[in-house]
């Protein structure tokens, strides 16, 4: 896990931003039992164990939940919107790894963007894929923990693009909603994804990585990402 990643000077430091965190009462007492260890080694790490930018960055995040109501999200009716969203763009966590870490499989060359837009917005697909987190880091960590007695504090992602495209890939709109929700995972749950591996790759997509994607990373996160044109790579055992 992240939290056993850390060296001992880096544990106490993330004792002493936990302290401050709460000396500062930034939670409330229902945030004090859902916002645990794991939420604070995330933040801190992400800010390179800048204390002061760490707690900056949980503040804001705190307040972008409880205006956009985060904490429902588990129980919001998506009024059937959720079943069409899963049949157009097939997403969703199935298995975990070695570690312990739950998989996050997104079959993006099976990705039917006309169908799914007719049936729904951007701004649901977004809420289905944070209620999906939410639902794992709140719920499915302490299960997995109890199950395999491991620390889990982060996920991997697998981007499956078997079937994909040029024009899908390249497709404005697709890339409009991904740009969103790549932006929500990096700053509303920062240090969430251990890795991202896709898988399947046809030939013409390096290039549109390297000119599209790329650029817009940062090195942390370009760091996670591994590209194969395999279908089961060694590296998801």
């Amino acid at each position: 896990s992240l939290f056993d990643s850390l060296s001992v000077e880096q544990k106490a430091q993330l004792d002493t931003f936990t302290q401050a965190v709460y000396a500062e009462q930034i939670l409330d007492d229902i945030y004090k039992l859902i916002i645990t260890r794991q939420v604070f080694t995330r933040f801190l790490v992400a800010a390179d164990f800048d204390r002061a930018q760490a707690i900056l960055a949980l503040k804001d995040y705190i307040v972008w939940r409880r205006r956009f109501q985060v904490d429902m999200l588990l129980d919001h009716d998506f009024m059937g919107k959720e079943d069409a969203i899963r049949e157009f763009m097939p997403t969703g966590f199935h298995e975990v790894d070695r570690a312990g870490r739950p998989l996050l499989f997104i079959n993006a060359g099976q990705i039917k963007l006309n169908e799914l837009m007719a049936q729904t917005n951007p701004e649901t697909v977004t809420k289905f894929i944070i209620k999906e987190l939410e639902h794992t880091w709140r719920e499915k960590f302490d299960i997995i923990q109890s199950l395999m007695r491991v620390n889990v504090d982060q996920i991997r992602i697998v981007v499956d693009l078997k079937g994909a495209k040029l024009k899908q890939i390249t497709n404005k709109q697709l890339n409009l909603i991904w740009k969103e929700i790549s932006k929500e995972l990096g700053k509303r749950f920062p240090e969430f994804i251990q890795s991202i591996t896709v898988v399947n790759t046809p030939m013409f997509f390096e290039n549109f990585y390297n000119n599209e994607i790329l650029p817009n990373l940062s090195t942390g996160m370009a760091s996670k990402i591994l590209i194969t044109g395999e279908s089961a790579p060694s590296c998801l055992v």
